[in-house]
C-alpha cells in the first residue's frame, strides 16, 4: 500500500506497454475489487470484521459504505481512463523510436 504503487508506476514509466489497451478491455481490471467487495460485504456480518473502515456498514449503516463505494469506483474509472491514455502514448513513443533506430544491417 506504500511502496509497491511508487514501484509500478516506475515500472509502468520505464518499460511502458508494448501494446496499446483499449479502455472498454481495462475495465476488466476492476472485476477483482468488486469481486472482493461483494466478498467483503457477504461475509462481514458473519464475522463482524471489516478490513477498511469506509466498508463498515456498522457504524452508520450501508449508505455511507454504497457512497464510499461510489467514489472509489469513480475514481478508479478516473484513473483507469488516464492509465490507458498515458500507457498507449507511451507506448506508442517506444515503438516510434524503435522504428527510428538504425538496425545494423547492411
Amino acid at each position: 500500500h506504500q511502496i509497491m504503487p511508487i514501484v509500478i508506476v516506475l515500472d509502468w514509466l520505464i518499460d511502458p506497454p508494448r501494446h496499446t489497451r483499449s479502455t472498454r478491455k481495462a475495465l476488466y481490471w476492476l472485476l477483482f475489487p468488486l469481486a472482493y467487495l461483494g466478498y467483503t460485504l457477504t461475509r462481514g456480518p458473519h464475522t463482524g470484521w471489516y478490513p477498511y473502515p469506509f466498508l463498515t456498514p456498522t457504524t452508520h449503516g450501508y449508505l455511507p459504505v454504497i457512497e464510499n463505494c461510489a467514489a472509489i469506483a469513480i475514481g478508479l474509472l478516473i484513473l483507469i481512463a488516464v492509465v490507458t491514455r498515458i500507457g498507449n502514448s507511451l507506448g506508442r513513443r517506444l515503438a516510434n523510436r524503435h522504428a527510428l533506430q538504425p538496425t545494423g544491417r547492411v
